[in-house]
């Protein structure tokens, strides 16, 4: 097989349905392998692209059965750092609790050894179970911890990665089943949406109903999908992204009743302009202006760096700001500058506390902007005092995440920061 250099397109880190893809090995007659992780088994094994990328081949029901094919036959599977090879005999002198058929098993650095195959299929429950499996003791636990490798590594370093993929294995199963279901319920409920509901949808509500943000827009629905209620005239709006991933998929009882009436109201006036025949009034939000947002305020740049840094008062006067320009959220930095008061803070202190920070948090939540857009916003303008990006590919570079994302970020947030929104705290205090 030849050295297992990065290809084209690169599946690491992906799910595909009953695999997920942990890194590339190499290529061998033209033939590109992975190895992969079962997501019901847990155990490793190298499969060919060809049959990762096959509908017929990996399909959702398959990993049941190979977890029973596994316990029968285990050659090829990868645990820990041993590799199964093929079957070793009997060992007649070995222990009562390790009796059982052998198997010839390699580790990562060439060792050969036989290992029973209770020990082996144990082994990927061990490094899962690791909080409950510290507290065993005596020769089966002993036993148990050297199924993971012959000891050219740590227990608890193979332990740990070994935990990493399964938990990253189990979360995009449970994330891939999630969106399965969803499409299931969109399928079964979202018959009678067409494609003139969506596009008199975007010419009537041509920005988000709560914070009025124009950009990065998605469909959603007021009552939940899960209920029963699908996309149709009455029961869906346009938000933006980050107010749609705030809401999630809660009923209207358990919003906060001010974003509850704005979802209502903003379904039933779009309902009414779809049965009236689409006709534009002087009461469509599509004619109204909506409001752009203005450049960040010097002084708001500067009180923002005060409460990053965690300098004294900092919080109480962005309050005191925000209440002078009339802004709605200035009650709610006011709640945390109280909460400030009742943390004692260090006379002398080279950076700030952890309750500083969550207190900080708590400011930029109340403003209206999520930990992802603030952390953007902070090395665009410089306000982070610990370092500043020069251009937004430095920071989608340090953040690990694409240019467009970073900028949408950043429009997000100025626009939360310059066009006040009353439900932005209202709807994370949920």
């Amino acid at each position: 097989m030849s050295a297992p250099t990065s290809p084209n397109h690169d599946l690491t880190g992906k799910n595909i349905r009953s695999w997920f893809v942990v890194a590339y090995t190499g290529e061998r007659d033209g033939v590109r392998y992975w190895r992969c992780m079962c997501r019901k088994y847990l155990a490793e094994k190298v499969i060919a692209e060809q049959e990762i990328l096959d509908q017929d081949v990996n399909t959702w029901f398959c990993a049941t059965r190979r977890w029973w094919e596994a316990e029968e036959n285990p050659i090829g599977w990868i645990y820990g750092e041993w590799t199964v090879l093929g079957p070793a005999g009997v060992h007649a002198s070995a222990p009562p609790a390790e009796q059982g058929p052998f198997w010839k098993c390699r580790c990562s650095c060439g060792i050969e050894r036989d290992i029973a195959q209770r020990l082996l299929t144990w082994g990927p429950m061990i490094a899962w179970c690791a909080p409950w499996y510290q507290v065993l003791d005596g020769p089966v636990g002993a036993t148990w911890a050297r199924t993971l490798s012959c000891g050219c590594r740590p227990d608890m370093e193979v332990r740990a990665v070994l935990q990493k993929k399964q938990f990253e294995a189990r979360q995009g199963f449970a994330q891939a089943r999630g969106r399965a279901r969803r499409r299931l319920r969109e399928t079964k409920h979202d018959k009678k949406w067409t494609r003139d509901m969506e596009r008199a949808l975007r010419n009537f509500q041509p920005a988000c109903v709560l914070c009025g943000y124009a950009g990065d827009l998605t469909i959603h629905h007021v009552r939940p999908l899960s209920d029963g209620s699908g996309k149709k005239p009455g029961n869906v709006v346009r938000v933006c992204r980050s107010c749609n991933c705030r809401i999630g998929p809660r009923s209207l009882r358990a919003l906060a009743p001010e974003i509850a009436r704005a979802l209502k109201t903003a379904a039933a006036q779009f309902k009414e302009f779809w049965e009236s025949g689409c006709a534009p009034s002087q009461a469509d939000p599509a004619v109204q202006k909506k409001e752009s947002p203005k450049a960040l305020d010097p002084a708001l740049v500067a009180l923002l760096r005060a409460v990053e840094r965690g300098d004294d008062g900092a919080i109480a006067t962005l309050a005191t700001w925000l209440e002078e320009k009339g802004d709605p959220r200035a009650p709610a930095i006011w709640d945390v500058a109280r909460l400030k008061v009742q943390i004692a803070q260090p006379i002398e202190k080279t950076e700030p506390s952890e309750d500083w920070r969550r207190l900080g948090n708590e400011v930029w939540r109340r403003l209206g902007l999520s930990v992802d857009q603030w952390s953007a916003l902070s090395l665009y303008l410089g306000i982070d005092s610990k370092r500043v990006a020069t251009s937004i590919e430095q920071i989608a570079k340090w953040q690990g995440v694409r240019v467009p994302t970073i900028q949408k970020r950043i429009d997000t947030a100025l626009y939360r920061l310059t066009v006040p929104n009353p439900y932005g705290h209202q709807m994370r205090a949920m």
